[in-house]
């Protein structure tokens, strides 16, 4: 069988010595009354949530003191802790990367030069312990690159595509336990960025050229967060951070006309503030 307590307004805490004999005391009494009610019995407005209800009344059956205050703290404690228990597991999507200040064309850079919003390019997952978390991504975006210098005799003119891999790991922390919701991050990445095209032109109009791109290299994202619920499993995560990037880069320079192939290599470093739109659902 089982039974509702129910914890009822009493008398102001102090002495009492009227009322029922298990009542009378030279102690201050809590202003609290438990009520047992047997199964089958139970009041018509119960909490589902905890055992010990609210109410107006005042009749009750015996219960020491220290039996009722440890009772309410225990309840109270353990429906607040329900009630607000954080999540350790979160997935999410890169909504919108954006680079404002990528300047130039260099095709042995990244996509971002060309289109510095990106959409949908990728999805992270991040485990919590407690201010600390654990985090690691993926992005892959593509971009077309033209390049028109009908201004320039010698030049070729043209267009490539491009693709480029990010692999990223890292941790966060949110130092004030006042403001859990910002979080200071740092995550390392690999990047693989390639790109091929076909270009015609120069001097005397007849170079017929495939150019071919391939650029490895490593870099490191930090900056700060924020966590935006919207409802208990679902918010918004804007991050403003810098992104550094050294990469080795080889060029592929083939005409079949001339019959001519050569290659190159280079270094890129990009240097560069950018900010993201992460949604994010918590588990």
């Amino acid at each position: 069988m089982s039974s509702f307590l129910r914890v009822s307004q009493g008398r102001p805490a102090g002495k009492y010595s009227g009322g029922p004999a298990f009542f009378r005391s030279d102690f201050p009494l809590p202003a609290f009354r438990l009520q047992l009610f047997p199964a089958g019995q139970a009041p018509p407005h119960t909490l589902r949530r905890s055992a010990l209800l609210i109410s107006p009344l005042y009749s009750c059956y015996p219960v020491k003191k220290t039996t009722l205050t440890t009772a309410l703290l225990v309840t109270l404690t353990v429906a607040g802790q329900a009630q607000d228990q954080p999540h350790k597991l979160e997935v999410g999507l890169d909504v919108l990367t954006y680079t404002p200040f990528q300047t130039g064309y260099n095709n042995f850079a990244n996509t971002r030069n060309n289109d510095r919003a990106h959409w949908l390019s990728g999805g992270f997952v991040r485990y919590h312990f407690g201010q600390l978390g654990l985090r690691a991504g993926a992005n892959y975006t593509t971009s077309t690159e033209t390049v028109d210098d009908s201004n320039c005799a010698d030049c070729l003119t043209g267009s490539s595509k491009s693709k480029e891999l990010r692999l990223k790991v890292g941790g966060q922390y949110a130092p004030l336990a006042t403001l859990p919701w910002l979080y200071g991050f740092a995550d390392v990445y690999y990047r693989r960025y390639t790109s091929g095209g076909h270009f015609t032109g120069g001097f005397t109009g007849q170079q017929n050229a495939t150019i071919g791109v391939t650029s490895n290299g490593v870099g490191l994202n930090a900056g700060v967060g924020a966590t935006l619920k919207l409802t208990n499993h679902f918010s918004l995560n804007p991050e403003v951070y810098y992104d550094w990037l050294r990469a080795r880069n080889s060029e592929d320079y083939s005409d079949p006309t001339l019959r001519s192939y050569s290659r190159s290599n280079s270094r890129t470093s990009i240097h560069t503030p950018a900010a993201r739109l992460n949604l994010v659902y918590a588990f």
